[in-house]
């Protein structure tokens, strides 16, 4: 089967470098896969170091990029049978990453699929602990699907979202399935509206941590407060999901921080990373707790999001 790697990109920078890299060693036939990249605007050679690299370049206006709507564009001018979604700062972890994504769809029935992130080799030990806690650093695969005669509405909200959990970050959906439900407009979010639809009408998700991308991010504590808040509004607008129900909860967090301490303080190797990781592990954990009760308690009352600068 056809397979096309649909990229968003925007002064990608050196970490273009190793996706393209990463793209050249994949083993499968030659020929048997496209690049698309949306580009919008970049002025740092990104669109020239595509070009060369044999992508089609698809112009996407400054300032209108929309998670759904430009990632709809790209796969409407994609030809692949699936397609697979990346971001520009995800790498392939190995040669068998495209065919291992591929392998998923074998199955009929199976709509999407999502695979396992690791995180940079230079990031703090506290990135990789967070990123392997998340279901998508998990090493156990999953099949999520409605068992018959159930509705999704039916479920409780954790469940729901177990069933729904899907991540653009690196993920591939069947294009046959994209036609009956788009992403559409989204600004945030986009992946797990996607597989919420998908998961009703019947179909299947996939995660398999048997191939993966390196990727993650070395952000202050400011910037996992904001796009923290950002999830759990979107996760309590579509799934009801309430992780922290009252804010005095999001104390108890600094006292089931140890955890994070403890491997901030292992997983580090000069004096000055582990008492930074140890002092910046209760902080976060206080910060995200917190942002989880915001999120969800904002879209409980039917507020719209806040908006941040940065995200």
């Amino acid at each position: 089967m056809k397979a096309s790697v649909v990229v968003p990109t925007l002064n990608a920078g050196t970490d273009l470098d190793a996706l393209l890299a990463a793209l050249r060693t994949q083993r499968i036939p030659p020929g048997s896969f496209e690049l698309v990249a949306a580009d919008s605007g970049s002025r740092d050679g990104t669109r020239e170091r595509l070009v060369a690299a044999g992508a089609k370049l698809i112009d996407v206006p400054p300032g209108t990029f929309d998670h759904g709507g430009t990632r709809d564009l790209a796969i409407s001018r994609a030809s692949g049978e699936i397609v697979v979604l990346i971001v520009q700062d995800a790498v392939p972890g190995s040669p068998d990453w495209l065919a291992g994504l591929l392998h998923e769809f074998e199955d009929p029935k199976v709509a999407a699929t999502t695979c396992r992130q690791v995180a940079r080799a230079d990031h703090p030990a506290l990135t990789a602990t967070r990123l392997a806690e998340s279901p998508y650093g998990s090493k156990e695969r999953r099949v999520a699907r409605l068992e018959a005669g159930v509705e999704l509405g039916s479920l409780p909200p954790f469940e729901q979202l177990r069933l729904c959990t899907l991540d653009n970050v690196c993920s591939a959906v069947r294009r046959s399935v994209w036609e009956r439900f788009p992403f559409g407009p989204c600004a945030f979010g986009e992946d797990l509206a996607w597989a919420k639809q998908v998961i009703a009408a019947g179909h299947t998700i996939t995660y398999t941590p048997d191939v993966h991308v390196v990727h993650s991010h070395d952000r202050s504590v400011a910037y996992e407060y904001r796009r923290t808040y950002l999830v759990h509004y979107t996760l309590h607008r579509l799934f009801g999901v309430h992780t922290v129900p009252e804010a005095r909860l999001a104390w108890r967090s600094l006292w089931s921080s140890g955890a994070w301490m403890r491997s901030a303080w292992s997983g580090e190797r000069s004096l000055a990373r582990k008492l930074a990781g140890a002092v910046r592990a209760p902080v976060e954990r206080f910060a995200t707790a917190l942002a989880q009760y915001e999120g969800a308690r904002d879209s409980a009352a039917g507020r719209p999001a806040r908006r941040f600068r940065s995200i």
